[in-house]
């Protein structure tokens, strides 16, 4: 290989891994792939490097821009899944501080028992109002069981809402990938014209 396709071929490695970033989106790894697809493509490159270069400088904007996509809408699942996890821990504020209301005044009932004025009368109070705060405070049992099944549905479907999320982006992000790299390999091989117009800038 003469020295100006040995540059050639250099200039297109260094700038696949300056799209890369050396970033690491949710375990896909850019560089990897675009190296990858160097190595595999090897002779091809080595035998048009020029062209090979220009395809390159065309494409690799829009593989970077494929993953940053992937990354911002990975975001997107993160962030939709915190506000409704947040909103549901909001709408049970008003539950909750009834609750404590509620075992707050029964606990205030029989701590008042102490002050009777006699240790008969002690004694009669807790008698008589033990059984009726031992309802009240089985009764909040109860309802907090209810109220945090309620909770935990609403938390479980959050995060069943960003699961699908996560695979909707990465089904996106593959086959766009999938498409880019593609096209690039094509453009390689000579099978479609080196495209002329600019590449997208980044949507992120």
């Amino acid at each position: 290989m003469s020295l100006q396709k040995t540059f050639i071929v250099f200039t297109i490695a260094c700038m696949a891994l300056a799209m890369a970033k050396t970033q690491n989106v949710n375990g896909i790894f850019p560089e990897r792939s675009i190296l990858n697809f160097m190595a595999s493509s090897s002779r091809t490159l080595q035998g048009n490097p020029t062209r090979s270069l220009e395809c390159f400088e065309y494409y690799i904007p829009i593989i970077d821009e494929t993953a940053q996509q992937y990354q911002w809408d990975l975001g997107n699942c993160t962030e939709a899944f915190e506000n409704a996890q947040q909103a549901a821990f909001q709408a049970s504020v008003e539950q909750r501080n009834q609750l404590a209301k509620t075992v707050n005044d029964s606990c205030a009932i029989l701590i008042e028992c102490e002050n009777a004025a006699t240790a008969e009368d002690v004694y009669q109070c807790y008698i008589n109002q033990g059984p009726t705060e031992a309802k009240t405070l089985y009764s909040v049992s109860i309802d907090a069981t209810s109220q945090y099944a309620t909770l935990e549905e609403k938390i479980r479907q959050a995060q069943s809402d960003e699961e699908m999320c996560n695979i909707k982006a990465r089904i996106i992000y593959e086959k766009d990938s999938t498409q880019a790299y593609a096209e690039l390999n094509s453009c390689v091989l000579n099978e479609t014209p080196i495209p002329t117009a600019a590449a997208p800038s980044s949507k992120v």
